[in-house]
């Protein structure tokens, strides 16, 4: 959201982020996903994907949400993922939900803080996993941060991840100049496609377009004008675990 600042015609913003950012005009993998829409994604062929040419493996999709679609994933984020079984801390830097609590005290995970991961947010990051052509993907581990204007995380590594050894961190958070999550509110009327991970697939339709109702949206509206919301999705089994405690050499 933070990037909708460089959009519309070209300028000065968009030739800094040109000079951060190496795009690629075709997707590592271009798939026409029937899930997309019913997901609150746009179409892949709308899709603006980044690299960052010092860091192989790093990318970022400009965008790929229908207004519809955020206004759905923060809803989410709000009503239903903070309750249980996820495990919640609340701390002076907001709420932190996590699906497989990481026990930072000693780097690891456990399958003692291991819980059923929500059915929703693993085929979303199986569309983009696909996108991404990381086919062996698969989402196991979440954590959902809260943030408000005045928040800040400072720089930190997670040793549970090995792809997150670098210092990183979260400065400052900047107002968005929009707000497209009110912008084109078009009602979902696609088949229900064929999910692999979502089994009440009668109800993700109705769920999503019920947030095109403003006065149904008005609290959420609420909380996300003053705040932003991160999710982290995270794989933490090999290909061939089936717990922590399978051999990742079978």
């Amino acid at each position: 959201m933070e990037m909708d600042q460089y959009s519309g015609s070209p300028g000065k913003g968009d030739e800094i982020f040109m000079k951060i950012f190496k795009y690629y005009k075709t997707p590592v993998k271009l798939i026409d996903d029937p899930r997309t829409e019913a997901l609150g994604l746009r179409n892949v062929t709308e899709w603006a994907l980044y690299s960052f040419p010092d860091r192989p493996g790093l990318f970022l999709i400009r965008n790929p949400f229908t207004s519809l679609g955020q206004r759905f994933w923060i809803r989410k984020c709000l009503e239903e993922y903070p309750r249980k079984p996820g495990k919640s801390n609340i701390d002076i830097d907001g709420e932190c939900t996590d699906w497989w609590k990481s026990c930072y005290e000693n780097g690891k995970y456990t399958e003692e803080n291991r819980n059923d991961f929500p059915e929703d947010l693993a085929e979303l990051s199986d569309v983009i996993a696909q996108y991404l052509g990381c086919d062996g993907f698969k989402a196991e581990a979440a954590i959902v941060n809260y943030y408000h204007m005045n928040s800040t995380l400072s720089a930190h590594t997670d040793h549970s991840e090995e792809a997150r050894l670098c210092y990183h961190a979260v400065p400052k958070i900047i107002p968005s100049n929009t707000c497209p999550w009110n912008e084109e509110l078009f009602p979902v009327h696609c088949k229900i496609p064929a999910f692999k991970y979502i089994t009440q697939q009668n109800n993700i339709l109705e769920q999503i377009n019920q947030n095109a109702d403003n006065i149904e949206w008005r609290k959420f509206q609420n909380y996300i004008a003053q705040s932003r919301i991160n999710m982290n999705l995270r794989q933490v089994l090999y290909k061939n675990q089936k717990s922590l405690s399978d051999s990742c050499c079978e």
